[in-house]
């Protein structure tokens, strides 16, 4: 879970957690790849789209060359139509517009077929 809001991050990353996801959270893109770094592979990244260091969709972008099989899902304030048509030959990103909630999240990253642990 990668987000600079910290309350945003740490209830998003609550949920997903009760929902038997391994969650790792970051504040920064920086944060982020260093945390993804440590841990390989990475099933799936849930990234805000507009982050103090970077922006979320270069970074899905980023994430999904570099693991081919993770699943990202981008939070948008923005135009969320816009950003889906950008990322829309992708078939393993999936975009949410804000205000989102941990349904939805979790919706979608079922929809990518992540899976929970057991």
């Amino acid at each position: 879970m990668v987000d600079d809001q910290a309350s945003v991050r740490k209830a998003l990353a609550e949920s997903l957690t009760e929902a038997k996801f391994q969650v790792f959270e970051a504040g920064t893109l920086a944060e982020a790849r260093d945390r993804m770094a440590e841990r390989s592979p990475i099933a799936a990244v849930v990234v805000d789209i507009a982050l103090k260091d970077g922006g979320g969709e270069p970074f899905a972008r980023e994430l999904r060359a570099a693991y081919p099989a993770s699943r990202v899902v981008v939070v948008t304030g923005y135009s969320e139509s816009a950003i889906r048509e950008r990322l829309s030959n992708d078939p393993s990103v999936a975009v949410l517009g804000k205000p989102t909630d941990a349904g939805a999240v979790l919706q979608a990253l079922q929809d990518l077929g992540v899976a929970q642990r057991p």
